[in-house]
């Protein structure tokens, strides 16, 4: 009985955190944190964001495929379904180009390929 009231009273006062990170040093993984690591964490998120973004244009470009295709012959469905296209295929194009600018500030910044 002794042992569980000092059990909980000891995991009571430890906070998620700490045990976090006493579990990391106790496997010996390295729990610091550098800017470095901030760079790589920043570039994953907008890799991230941008691979979000560009799935959201193919998307777009697959329906205005559909639209047109369920045009028929209204003029201006057709009309309508290739600017959708034409601005979905612009928007995929800054969106790749965003993404490799990204991927090559990711590989620049990063501390383990920079000798």
């Amino acid at each position: 009985m002794i042992f569980l009231s000092f059990t909980s009273f000891q995991i009571a006062n430890a906070s998620p955190w700490s045990m976090l990170e006493d579990a990391g040093n106790s496997a010996q993984y390295n729990t610091t944190v550098g800017i470095e690591d901030y760079y790589t964490l920043v570039g994953r998120f907008i890799s991230f964001f941008l691979s979000i973004i560009g799935i959201i244009f193919v998307c777009l470009f697959v329906y205005a495929g559909y639209t047109w295709l369920m045009a028929r012959d209204n003029a201006q469905s057709v009309d309508k379904a290739k600017a959708l296209m034409q601005n979905s295929v612009i928007g995929l194009l800054i969106t790749l180009s965003a993404y490799s600018i990204t991927w090559f500030l990711l590989i620049y910044l990063s501390k383990d390929l920079i000798y």
